[in-house]
């Protein structure tokens, strides 16, 4: 059994998981858009192969929103207030989502 101290310690851990994925996300994807920003007409309409060959790494950044869900499912039946709990599950489940919708289009 779990103490409820060690679910807290877990679930801010899966919360910090969750705002240092978005934020490393949030750069990834600003450094995109600034590449795209700079590309010429042709390397523009082919833009999806630069950015798989060259921002590849990004998808790297889901494991860690993974990562932070899982501590919160692993907690999720433990007596801890719910609010917390909402709170690391919308985080993670945006963490993971961000990195596969190409917000940087919206950068553009």
């Amino acid at each position: 059994m779990i103490q409820p101290k060690k679910v807290y310690k877990l679930l801010e851990i899966s919360i910090c998981l969750s705002i240092i994925s978005i934020i490393a996300t949030l750069i990834i994807n600003g450094k995109i858009a600034n590449k795209y920003y700079n590309a010429s007409g042709k390397t523009q309409a082919l833009f999806g192969l630069q950015e798989i060959f060259t921002f590849g790494y990004q998808y790297y950044v889901a494991i860690v929103g993974i990562v932070a869900f899982l501590l919160v499912i692993f907690s999720i039946n433990k007596p801890v207030s719910n609010n917390k709990k909402l709170i690391a599950i919308l985080l993670s489940v945006i963490a993971t989502a961000i990195v596969f919708l190409r917000i940087w289009r919206l950068f553009v």
